[in-house]
């Protein structure tokens, strides 16, 4: 298989478009990019899924509950760069798909296998349940932005205005932040003790 440039791991069918849809149609120009969502989701929710991930330049792949199944799944996929969820998110969901990712990529990282980097996504009104959300790294997605809200509203059976509101006003809080209209934030996690330290995600 080719080695794919980017995967986002995710615990809902919309998470990706929410917080990482602008770097995946940013990461879309230069190599392939995976969402990878539970394979619990609902037939119209993978369904939405794909729909968004196909404006959004991505594929969407789910995974068992099980960590020997994802670290299986992460193999197969060779992702350079990982993101997933924050391990101090608010939501349980998002939470619980960040401890498998790590559990996943612990034995991987040892054998040298995969990957470059793990990056931790924004979350609701960037706020932790040890406190803020703190960015290593700040996205320019301005001239994305349209096309990754029209992702997120193919996910006709949520509440889409609510996200889209919350994914417009994130976008301009961070962007304020490096002086454009619209950004997305990350936070590198060092793994095993490394840390990458990209200069550009």
């Amino acid at each position: 298989m080719h080695k794919r440039e980017l995967v986002c791991v995710m615990a809902h069918a919309d998470d990706a478009e929410i917080w990482a849809g602008g770097l995946l149609l940013i990461h879309h120009q230069v190599g392939p990019c995976t969402i990878l969502i539970p394979d619990s989701q609902p037939k119209s929710r993978l369904d939405e899924a794909r729909k968004g991930a196909k404006m959004l330049g991505a594929t969407v792949e789910t995974f068992a509950n099980e960590t020997e199944a994802l670290r299986d799944k992460l193999v197969s996929l060779k992702p350079r760069l990982l993101v997933t969820h924050h391990r101090d998110d608010t939501h349980p969901d998002h939470a619980d798909v960040s401890q498998r990712v790590s559990r996943a990529i612990l034995g991987l990282k040892i054998e040298h296998k995969l990957p470059e980097a793990l990056f931790y996504c924004d979350t609701y009104n960037s706020i932790l349940s040890t406190g803020p959300f703190k960015a290593t790294h700040i996205v320019d997605v301005s001239a994305h932005m349209d096309r990754k809200l029209g992702a997120l509203a193919e996910h006709a059976s949520q509440p889409i205005d609510y996200f889209d509101r919350m994914a417009r006003r994130q976008g301009e809080h961070w962007g304020a932040r490096v002086l454009v209209e619209y950004a997305e934030a990350f936070c590198e996690v060092p793994i095993l003790g490394t840390r990458r330290s990209l200069t550009r995600l």
